[in-house]
């Protein structure tokens, strides 16, 4: 459809939730809590990050008055693109971009982390946040659909 002119805006509620980060309307990421396979995903990387992109990361070794030599810095620059796909692909959209505006997401900030770390601290809660609402609204519709239906729906019963 390339070449042809939008006639319109194509406006409905698609479960997208999205955030600023640290309050610049340039920086927006998304995700959809409601995709039955974002927890999958999410739970996925989490899982890889632990268990194989940490342990290469804490394997390179820093020598503390040279720093990184080339090799390593090299190596830090694949990980550090490894880890932003990665990322984009557990929200399927750009998220790796807005979070850390092109900045090696293994960079270490000055409270000890790395850049990554901070991210993932900051957004676990917002995350864990839309779908726990996100649970509580398909079991709200799930319900008014089964009575809908006409479908039995357990009432609960007064303990005597």
């Amino acid at each position: 459809m390339e070449g042809q002119a939008v006639t319109g805006n194509l406006q409905f509620n698609d479960g997208f939730q999205k955030v600023t980060i640290n309050q610049d309307s340039n920086r927006i990421i998304s995700w959809n809590p409601n995709d039955v396979g974002f927890v999958d995903r999410y739970l996925g990387f989490m899982e890889w990050v632990e268990k194989d992109f940490r342990p290469r990361v804490m394997g390179l070794k820093i020598d503390k008055d040279k720093g990184l030599d080339d090799y390593q810095q090299g190596d830090i620059s694949k990980l550090g693109e490894e880890l932003n796909a990665a990322i984009d692909e557990c929200f399927k959209s750009p998220v790796a971009e807005a979070a850390f505006v092109g900045v090696n997401p293994l960079s270490p900030m000055a409270n000890g982390n790395l850049l990554f770390m901070n991210f993932f601290e900051a957004l676990m809660p917002i995350i864990q946040k839309s779908v726990k609402d996100f649970e509580g609204a398909r079991k709200k519709y799930t319900t008014a659909a089964k009575r809908s239906r006409g479908d039995t729906v357990p009432i609960p019963s007064a303990k005597k």
